[in-house]
């Protein structure tokens, strides 16, 4: 029997509809919600109630901030434990801010080290090649950003894609990297720059296989592998 091919409406493809995912899939909780206000706010739109059965796209935005977060839990998750295991008794601390304007999702303390993290997350699969930070993290001790790479059927995660300095010193210098845009467009459908946001390209960043490299990049540390037992190395 012939499967019928499914139609897409004009002007779509595949190319097109995988490039809406990425899109979506790389985009933080701080970005979707600015996104959701300029919607609500644009004098051209109108709010309209729609049908409980016609939402999946929402649900499906939905779905993706609480995958963000999974990602994060689980990263501390085993960040917390990698360290347990190589240096016993030395507690790693993690704090939260309540919001988000100072440019990072993650405190994490660790010794002497204080470090202010950046946390952004993609599929393997993803196309994205680019990240939106903004210049107060430069402010911030020890400022980075870890962007995770995660498989979207187990949310295994790795690997690991570095921006920083050694501990103890701050985010390299941003400023005069390009400016991040606005997601959506204002009246007249111009896309206006964001003077805050730096956009670093994906080819800046170093590639971490482990989670035990994430750990001695943070931290200072030098951590190895070993084929029997647990090694500490730890100063």
């Amino acid at each position: 029997m012939a499967t019928k091919k499914s139609e897409l409406p004009p002007g779509w493809d595949d190319a097109k509809i995988k490039d809406l995912v990425d899109y979506y899939e790389s985009q933080t909780d701080e970005e979707a919600a600015e996104e959701h206000e300029a919607a609500l706010s644009h004098p051209d739109h109108t709010l309209l109630e729609i049908p409980t059965e016609s939402m999946s796209a929402t649900r499906a935005s939905e779905k993706s901030s609480l995958r963000e977060r999974l990602v994060e839990h689980i990263f501390v998750g085993d960040l917390m434990r990698t360290l347990w295991l190589y240096c016993p008794g030395a507690d790693l601390e993690v704090l939260r801010p309540e919001t988000d304007c100072g440019g990072y999702d993650l405190v994490l303390e660790f010794g002497s080290v204080v470090r202010h993290v950046q946390l952004k997350s993609s599929a393997r699969s993803a196309r994205t090649k680019q990240q939106a930070v903004q210049l107060a993290l430069g402010l911030r001790p020890s400022g980075c950003v870890l962007w995770v790479m995660f498989e979207p059927s187990t949310i295994e995660l790795g690997p690991y894609l570095w921006f920083g300095n050694k501990a103890h010193q701050p985010l390299p210098d941003i400023s005069n990297f390009k400016r991040a845009k606005h997601a959506r467009g204002d009246a007249k459908g111009v896309k206006r720059e964001r003077p805050n946001v730096r956009v670093i390209e994906r080819w800046r960043f170093d590639q971490l296989t482990s989670i035990r490299d994430v750990a001695n990049r943070l931290f200072d540390l030098d951590l190895e592998p070993v084929s029997h037992g647990i090694a500490r190395r730890y100063r």
